[in-house]
């Protein structure tokens, strides 16, 4: 499986996305950025209207998100 952090949310970031959560046997989304101060820091679920997106907060830089999916990784291979 690939581990995906997304860039963009904006109408044609969120057509791409759409299409990777409709994999979820291929890709997993561990994070998600986006440049828009109204996304940051809001969950994804929340942005894209569907309680099915994975519980992830927007981040503002690419550095951000790797350091979430990092965490959350490593917690997710604890349990």
């Amino acid at each position: 499986m690939i581990r995906v952090i997304h860039l963009g949310l904006g109408a044609i970031g969120k057509g791409t996305l759409e299409a990777l959560l409709a994999q979820p046997r291929q890709a997993k989304l561990v994070g998600v950025v986006d440049v828009n101060p109204a996304f940051i820091g809001r969950g994804l679920r929340e942005v894209l209207g569907r309680k099915d997106a994975p519980n992830l907060i927007v981040c503002a830089t690419i550095g951000e998100a790797l350091a979430a999916a990092r965490k959350s990784g490593s917690a997710a291979a604890e349990n």
